[in-house]
């Protein structure tokens, strides 16, 4: 299923876009299970008074927040934590659910559930920045940082409108 992921030799853009929706496809699935068992209903967490977390009170904000710093930001925090964790480990699954798990725990700090909904997104960017490597650290660093804003775009969208 992720195999495809080791092919940096196609289109960058379906390679950001496919990868992209995966990363949305399997935080959405957790977010819905997790409200399901917790509330007994799906939806946004904060919107059902479970004290999610703010993301800003406009919406220009909001997007330059979550869709342009965060993954900017959050990507260069990710590079040195994978250079050492690459020095534990030597499969990139394992460098990846380990970089995973960190983000879990970092995001955890600022509202508990959210470490479990940004679990899958952050395993599948680490092994995104782990395979664009091999190409350049360059390319590593913008694939990534794009599958991330790209991914942002979706929750920062809903946040905006509300929903």
């Amino acid at each position: 299923m992720l195999k495809y992921l080791e092919n940096t030799s196609g289109s960058e853009v379906v390679y950001v876009l496919r990868t992209a929706a995966l990363t949305l496809a399997g935080a959405f699935f957790v977010l819905y299970a997790h409200n399901l068992i917790v509330t007994g209903r799906a939806g946004f967490p904060a919107d059902q008074g479970t004290g999610g977390p703010d993301f800003g009170t406009t919406p220009f904000a909001i997007f330059f927040g979550m869709v342009l710093v965060s993954p900017i930001l959050e990507t260069l925090v990710m590079w040195p934590i994978l250079a050492g964790l690459k020095r534990l480990f030597t499969r990139p699954w394992l460098i990846a659910f380990a970089s995973a798990g960190v983000w879990a725990a970092l995001h955890s700090w600022a509202w508990l559930p959210w470490g479990i909904y940004i679990f899958w997104p952050f395993f599948l960017m680490s092994l995104v920045f782990l395979h664009w490597q091999k190409v350049s650290n360059t390319h590593a660093y913008w694939m990534t940082c794009a599958v991330h804003m790209v991914h942002n775009s979706v929750p920062a969208s809903l946040v905006i409108l509300g929903l």
